[in-house]
């Protein structure tokens, strides 16, 4: 798990690894100012097969918590 400000756009980013980051994810969105753009970024499917799957419910975690 990785947070921090990526280099060159002064940005916050942070690195999951699957849906045991729910919480830790919630809590780093919580941190962030409102009226934020969010983008979700990872490696294609043909370097990691798993992605969408690992990513998926990930999401689908962090949704069903977040109100």
């Amino acid at each position: 798990m990785k947070k921090l400000l990526t280099m060159w756009w002064q940005k916050p980013m942070f690195t999951a690894s699957g849906a045991a980051d729910t919480e830790a994810v919630i809590r780093w969105l919580d941190s962030l100012p409102d009226e934020l753009d969010l983008s979700i970024g990872g490696p294609r499917a043909s370097e990691c097969p798993n992605v969408y799957e690992v990513t998926r419910k990930l999401l689908i975690a962090v949704l069903s918590k977040v109100k």
